[in-house]
C-alpha cells in the first residue's frame, strides 16, 4: 500500500512542480549577485550562527547581552530557540565555513515547497478538483507579495507556513477522523511557535479557531463525535504548545518588562504601513507597485478567484454571511486604525496590541480562500458560470483602464505611489519599465479571457493549462522583481566567530540613539527610560553610541566610587534629563539610590574626579565572559560599586562576591550593580532564568501527554495502554531531571569568550589620567 502511494506520488507531475517552483521563482537568490535584503541579511542571517557557536562552546544562552542594551535571550526571535528545522540546517556542511546564506535559502525553499505541498494535498483531500486546479490554487497561495514579505523577514515565513499547515491538518482531521493528523497538529503547532514570529501567532489562533468551527457547518461533516474531534484537536494543540515551552515561557519574562509592545505600546507605532483602499485595488491591477507590508498580489488569478467566491457568497448571503465576513475581515483589519475592527482588536483582544504593520494580515487571505473553495466546490458546479464571466469582465476592464493610462502617461512614479509615504524609493527595483508594466497587465487581460473561457466546459483542461502558464509568468515577474533586493554578503566562519569581540560595547544592535532601537519592539522598559532620559550623555555611563567613542566610558563593566546618591530611581532619571553634554573632560559619575549603597554615607560631599577611577580599575582582570556569566578579579584600594551595562530586569540576576551571593543593586537608574568592599576579590554577575529551566518540565509534560494519548488511541488492550503510559511517565520524569541538570550547568559555565577588555582598560586608564 505504501509502495503504491510512493509510486503514485513519483508519477504525479504536480509533485515535481511543487519541488522546483521555489527554484524557478527565486533562482536569482542562489545564482545571482543579490538576494532578499533588509531584515533577511541582519538578525535572521547572523543569529543562528551565534547560537550554534555558543552551543559548541557548551553554553546554553539565557541572556542576550548586545541587543538594545540586553534582553532575555528568548526575546531575540531570530535565535529560534528549540526550533528543530533551525537545528537541522545548522548541522549542514558549510554552515560554519562561510556558506550559511546558501543553506538558509535552501531551507526557505523547502518551506515554500512544504507550504504549497500542504495546500495541494488539502485541496486534493477535501475537494473534487483535479490536479491542475489544485496546483494552480496552491501556487498562488504561497507565491505572492505577502509571502515575499514573510521571506524577507525570515522567521515570519517559518511561522506562517507551519501555522497554515496546522490549520489544514485540523480541517483534514475533522473530515477524516484519522489519528495521524493529530501528530501533524502537534508538530505544526510546536514549529509555528518555535518559528518565533510571535506577532503572527494571534492570527493563526484566530483563523484556525474560526475555520475549525465553520468547516463542519459548511462541509456537512457528521455531527457524530464532533465534540470528541474538537477535544482531541485541542489536546494535540496543547501538546504542541507545551513542547514549545522553551520558546514562549521565557519570553513572558521579556513581555513583563518590554516597553514598545507592552508597557509603552501605542496605536501610532502599531499602525505602521497600513493598507489603503487604493492600495487594495492596486494589488489587483498592478501589484508590482504595491508596498510589501500590505501587499497580497502576485497574479491576476487571485483576484479572479476572489471575485467568483465573493459574488457567490453575496448571492447566497443568508447562508454564507459568516464566510463572507471572514474574507472581508482581512482587508478591514489591514487598513489599520481607520477601521473600527482594527481598533477593537488592538484595544480589547489580547495579543493583538503588540502586532505591528496591520497589512501583514493579508498573508492569510489565500488560506481563507482555499477554505471557501473547498466548501463551495466552485469549479465543479455549472451554476458558477455567470460568476466566472462577471469576475473576468470586471478584472479585465480594470486592467485595460490601467494599460491605457500607462500608455498615455508613462510615468515611473508608479513605483511606490500607492504606499506608505515614508517607504524608501530604493526598495523598488528599476526592472519595472513601461514595457514590463504593460506586458504584466496584458498577461492579466489574457488571464481574464482564459478565465472567461473556463465557463465553456469543453475546453476547460487546455484553458486551465494556459492559465497556469500565464500565472507562473506573472508571479515570476512580481516576486522575482518585486522589492528589497540587496547584494549578497558572506556569513561568518567559525574562526571569525572565535575572534569576534564579545564585550557588550557599541555594535549595530547596541548603538542607541535616544531610545530609537526601542521602536523595533525589543528594548526593556528600564533601558528605554534611561535611553530617553540620558540620550545626549549615554556614553558618559556606558559604551552605547559608536559615533562617540572619543568621549565618556569605554568599559561595559567598571568599579566606581564617584557616586551621586539620590533617594529614588525617579530622582535619578530627572537628574539624567538635566545633563546635556558628554565630552572628553566630563567627570564620570555613577548614580545610586542612597538606601541601597553603604558607600553613599561616607562619600557624601567628597569631590568627584576621573583620577579616582584609575586606582579602582587598573587591576581589573576578566575571568569569565559568556552570555549568562561575567566575572572579574579586582584589587580595589577603596569601597566601590561594580557597575555593569546590563539593564536590571526580571529577578534572574544574582551577584556573587568571592563565591558568596550578595544583593544586586540598581545603578544609574536602570542597570545591574553590586556593592564591593576594598581589597582583592572575585566579583561575578549571573543571569539564570528559572522559567527557562521550568519550561523543560512542560516539554516533557507535552511529550508524555502526546505519547499517552497515542497509546490510548492505538493500543487496543487497556492493559497495554496503561503499561505504556506508566513507562512514558517514568521516562519523562528522569529525562526532565537529567535535561534540567545539563541546561543549568551549561547556563552557569564559566569560560572567557574573546574580548578586548584589557586593551580598552589601558585606553580608559589613559583617558581618566589626563
Amino acid at each position: 500500500m505504501k509502495k503504491n502511494k510512493i509510486s503514485n506520488l513519483l508519477r504525479n507531475p504536480s509533485f515535481y512542480g511543487i519541488l522546483i517552483s521555489p527554484f524557478i521563482i527565486f533562482y536569482w537568490t542562489l545564482f545571482g549577485s543579490e538576494t532578499i535584503g533588509q531584515d533577511y541579511l541582519s538578525g535572521h542571517f547572523d543569529e543562528p550562527l551565534m547560537h550554534k557557536f555558543l552551543t559548541l562552546k557548551g553554553i546554553y544562552p539565557m541572556w542576550e547581552m548586545i541587543r538594545t542594551g540586553g534582553i532575555p535571550y528568548s526575546g531575540n526571535p531570530n535565535a529560534q530557540i528549540f526550533y528543530f528545522p533551525r537545528w537541522i540546517y545548522s548541522l549542514m556542511p558549510g554552515f560554519l565555513s562561510g556558506h550559511e546564506l546558501i543553506i538558509l535559502l535552501l531551507r526557505h525553499f523547502i518551506l515554500f515547497a512544504v507550504g504549497q505541498g500542504f495546500c495541494y494535498f488539502t485541496l486534493r483531500k477535501l475537494s473534487s478538483f483535479n490536479r491542475l486546479i489544485c496546483f494552480l490554487v496552491s501556487f498562488i497561495s504561497v507565491y505572492n507579495l505577502s509571502t515575499l514579505d514573510a521571506f524577507r523577514y525570515g522567521i515570519y515565513l517559518d511561522t506562517y507556513i507551519f501555522g497554515m499547515c496546522l490549520i489544514f491538518s485540523m480541517l483534514i482531521y475533522l473530515r477524516t477522523f484519522e489519528s495521524r493528523y493529530l501528530l501533524a497538529v502537534i508538530l505544526c503547532s510546536e514549529s509555528a511557535i518555535c518559528g518565533s514570529y510571535y506577532p503572527g501567532l494571534p492570527f493563526i489562533v484566530l483563523f484556525g479557531s474560526l475555520l475549525a468551527i465553520l468547516f463542519p457547518i459548511y462541509d456537512k461533516i457528521s455531527r457524530k463525535c464532533l465534540w470528541q474531534k474538537y477535544a482531541r484537536l485541542g489536546v494535540a494543540a496543547i501538546c504542541g504548545f507545551l513542547i514549545a515551552a522553551p520558546n514562549w515561557l521565557p519570553l513572558t519574562e521579556l513581555l513583563k518588562v518590554n516597553f514598545r509592545r507592552v508597557a509603552g505600546t501605542d496605536i501610532s507605532w502599531a499602525n505602521f504601513a497600513p493598507m489603503t483602499p487604493l492600495t487594495f485595488f492596486w494589488n489587483i491591477a498592478h501589484p508590482f507597485s504595491a508596498e510589501v507590508h500590505s501587499g497580497f498580489g502576485g497574479s491576476t488569478f487571485l483576484p479572479l478567484l476572489l471575485g467568483v467566491v465573493g459574488l457567490y457568497f453575496i448571492s447566497n448571503l443568508k447562508r454564507n454571511w459568516p464566510l463572507l465576513i471572514l474574507i472581508v475581515f482581512t482587508p478591514l483589519y489591514a487598513v489599520g486604525r481607520v477601521s473600527p475592527l482594527y481598533r477593537f482588536f488592538y484595544y480589547y483582544v489580547p495579543g493583538f496590541g503588540s502586532i505591528r504593520a496591520p497589512g501583514r494580515i493579508m498573508i492569510f487571505l489565500p488560506l481563507i480562500l482555499i477554505m471557501c473553495l473547498i466548501v463551495t466546490s466552485v469549479f465543479s458546479k455549472i451554476e458558477f458560470k455567470k460568476y466566472f464571466k462577471i469576475s473576468a469582465g470586471v478584472n479585465s476592464l480594470l486592467l485595460l483602464m490601467f494599460i491605457i493610462e500607462q500608455l498615455k502617461y508613462p510615468s515611473p512614479g508608479w513605483k511606490g505611489r500607492s504606499l506608505y509615504e515614508t517607504t524608501p524609493e530604493e526598495f523598488f527595483p528599476d526592472f519595472w519599465s513601461q514595457g514590463h508594466r504593460v506586458f504584466w497587465m496584458g498577461l492579466g487581460v489574457l488571464a481574464c479571457f482564459l478565465f472567461f473561457r473556463i465557463a465553456d466546459r469543453g475546453k476547460s483542461k487546455r484553458t486551465w493549462g494556459a492559465l497556469l502558464v500565464v500565472t507562473l509568468v506573472q508571479t515570476w515577474m512580481i516576486v522575482g522583481h518585486g522589492t528589497w533586493h540587496q547584494p549578497k554578503r558572506a556569513s561568518q566562519t567559525l574562526s571569525e566567530l572565535e575572534n569576534r569581540n564579545y564585550l557588550p560595547v557599541y555594535g549595530a544592535q547596541s548603538g542607541i540613539r535616544g531610545g530609537a532601537d526601542a521602536a523595533e519592539g525589543f528594548a526593556t522598559t528600564p533601558f528605554v527610560h534611561f535611553a530617553d532620559a540620558a540620550s545626549p550623555v549615554m556614553n558618559c555611563y556606558y559604551p552605547f553610541n559608536s559615533d562617540q567613542k572619543d568621549r565618556g566610558v569605554l568599559l561595559p563593566f567598571y568599579l566606581s566610587n564617584n557616586l551621586i546618591c539620590l533617594n529614588t530611581d525617579k530622582e535619578i532619571m530627572e537628574s539624567l534629563k538635566a545633563e546635556r553634554t558628554c565630552t572628553e573632560k566630563t567627570v564620570i559619575h555613577t548614580y545610586a539610590v542612597s538606601s541601597t549603597v553603604p558607600l553613599c554615607k561616607s562619600s557624601s560631599g567628597s569631590s568627584l574626579t576621573n583620577k579616582n577611577l584609575v586606582e579602582l580599575n587598573k587591576n581589573n582582570v576578566v575571568r569569565s565572559l559568556t552570555n549568562n556569566v561575567v566575572s572579574f578579579d579586582i584589587d580595589s584600594p577603596n569601597d566601590a560599586i561594580f557597575a555593569t551595562r546590563y539593564p536590571l530586569v526580571t529577578d534572574n540576576w544574582s551577584g556573587w562576591l568571592d563565591g558568596v551571593e550578595v544583593p544586586i543593586i540598581n545603578v544609574n537608574g536602570a542597570f545591574v550593580g553590586m556593592n564591593v568592599p576594598k581589597g582583592k576579590h572575585n566579583v561575578k554577575v549571573v543571569y539564570l532564568s528559572a522559567l527557562t529551566l521550568h519550561s523543560f518540565e512542560l516539554v516533557f509534560v507535552g511529550i508524555a501527554l502526546a505519547l499517552i494519548g497515542a497509546s490510548v488511541l492505538l493500543l487496543k488492550k487497556r492493559k497495554n495502554a496503561v503499561v505504556a503510559s506508566i513507562v512514558t511517565l517514568i521516562a519523562c520524569f528522569f529525562g526532565n531531571s537529567h535535561l534540567q541538570k545539563v541546561i543549568s550547568e551549561r547556563a552557569r559555565i564559566e569560560i572567557q569568550l574573546n574580548n578586548n577588555y584589557s586593551h580598552l582598560l589601558e585606553e580608559q586608564i589613559q583617558r581618566w589620567s589626563e
